[in-house]
């Protein structure tokens, strides 16, 4: 639950027989309702879907449960205020002797930014053809005795398997012939002792290409401390190295109470630290400790965050102790998600990092903890700058070249076939060879720009963009009185 909290996480229980269903306060509060006047049920649930959403999150609980597969869903909700959320669903069900569902749990994620984000630097690489790369991580359950027993799809699509080949040793056969042995002798030797795994081999990927992997994974154990299965991580740091990108999350799933949460806070991407009432350290996991480059001072209340140097990334002042989120969950019972601040590590570097925390409360509302979330975004910043440096770039290259340059889209008829093209945007030596004003061809097609056009000009764009292939030609334009040589790409 406190992970959940620090995350944008809800989660919920559903009695099947007895058609009860549970939510915890912050699954209100992500779904934007309020938990004295909404009761927990599936209308409630429906009322707030997207509309175009709605069947088919209803279907893949169904599916998920006749088919006794884990849920894993992603929908749209509309908030009563009329904001628009993207969700990401996980659950599990439980089945009695005759396999009927008898209850399931799972836990509802906000997507949203990360959907935006995806968004945009798809729309930035189509648009000025910059590379973008990103990261594929895919996650893992294995059994007691270390057979896998679930891959997500990321995994299985990068390396070309399907979870049937993928399953019990099956992922070795896709390991580097100089990584397979030592790897497997590891695994087995993990599995022996109960350890942490950590190790970085290399995937034959269904391209063909080797990628490099860095493999995380713990233990989950019950009360008994008997190993219950083994969970984990795979990332592909190909693509990390290449665009020199940092892991900003992955999703660890918590199917099981207190031992559940110990193995997903070790497993999660980002820091995670649980403070007491007076905001001292209680329980950090190991990425906390990594984002802060080192042994860190002995924290027992929140004046000891003096010691924790940090400036605000927008006004460069230093940050005070008591306005660090953890600072402002324990003393004013407060949330605060995403503080944006440059860190000095304790090893010197400097790191630009997102803080968000959330207090714990009792049953009687006091607060008696906060759980605290960091995420080092430094390199994203980067490659945000790069790619704002690089647009700006392209567009002094394009109002100043003195080559007429143009974008089309391409308008194909029913029967598939180009018969007309749209202008995007003309840069000024454009305007200037052709004749034709920017503000009159912009939004207009080229048969109501020059109606007596050579059909030819349509059908070699429309060659280029149907086909991919690039063409350089020399025509006459009739409209125009003039001939022209042209390159034309996709």
């Amino acid at each position: 639950e406190l992970a959940h909290q620090a995350a944008a996480a809800g989660t919920w229980d559903w009695d099947i027989p007895a058609g009860r269903l549970m939510w915890c306060d912050h699954f209100f509060k992500l779904f934007g309702l309020d938990p004295k006047t909404a009761v927990p049920s599936f209308e409630t649930w429906r009322g707030v879907l997207h509309p175009e959403d709605a069947a088919a999150a209803e279907d893949r609980i169904r599916q998920a449960l006749e088919g006794r597969t884990d849920l894993d869903s992603v929908y749209r909700i509309v908030r009563p205020d009329g904001e628009v959320r993207w969700i990401e669903a996980r659950g599990r069900g439980e089945y009695d002797r005759r396999g009927h569902p008898v209850r399931m749990i799972g836990i509802c994620i906000d997507a949203t930014e990360k959907r935006r984000a995806q968004k945009a630097l798809e729309e930035s690489e189509r648009l000025y053809r910059a590379i973008g790369e990103t990261i594929d991580y895919g996650v893992w359950v294995c059994a007691p005795d270390g057979r896998n027993i679930y891959a997500s799809d990321s995994f299985l699509n990068l390396v070309g398997q399907t979870q049937e080949q993928c399953s019990d040793f099956g992922w070795g056969d896709v390991l580097h012939p100089d990584d397979a042995p030592r790897t497997i002798a590891a695994w087995k030797e993990c599995v022996r002792t109960g350890g942490l795994w950590d190790i970085e081999h290399r995937y034959r990927g269904a391209d063909g290409q080797w990628h490099p992997i860095l493999a995380r994974g713990v233990p989950v154990r019950n009360k008994q401390g008997e190993i219950t299965c083994w969970a984990g991580i795979n990332l592909d740091i190909s693509s990390l190295k290449q665009a020199q990108e940092a892991l900003e999350s992955a999703r660890q799933e918590a199917v099981n109470e207190k031992n559940r949460l110990e193995a997903v806070m070790e497993a999660l991407p980002v820091g995670m630290v649980i403070t007491d009432a007076q905001g001292g350290t209680h329980r950090a996991n190991r990425m906390y400790d990594e984002i802060w480059g080192g042994t860190r001072p002995r924290t027992d209340q929140v004046g000891d965050y003096a010691a924790y140097k940090a400036w605000w990334a927008d006004s460069k002042q230093p940050v005070r102790p008591d306005e660090w989120a953890s600072a402002q969950a324990v003393q004013q019972g407060r949330t605060v998600i995403g503080q944006l601040m440059e860190i000095q590590r304790f090893d010197g570097e400097r790191r630009l990092i997102l803080n968000s925390a959330a207090p714990v409360l009792d049953a009687f509302g006091k607060v008696t903890a906060s759980a605290v979330a960091i995420q080092d975004v430094t390199e994203l910043r980067r490659m945000e700058e790069a790619l704002r440096e690089s647009e700006e770039r392209y567009r002094t290259v394009f109002r100043t070249m003195s080559d007429g340059f143009s974008i089309h889209e391409v308008i194909c008829g029913e029967d598939g076939t180009p018969c007309d093209y749209l202008f995007l945007e003309v840069n000024p030596a454009f305007e200037r060879l052709t004749g034709l004003k920017r503000a009159d061809v912009i939004g207009r097609t080229v048969r109501e720009v020059l109606p007596g056009e050579d059909p030819y000009w349509i059908h070699r764009f429309g060659e280029v963009a149907l086909t991919g292939q690039s063409a350089h030609f020399v025509n006459y334009s009739a409209a125009l009185g003039r001939h022209y040589e042209v390159v034309a790409f996709a």
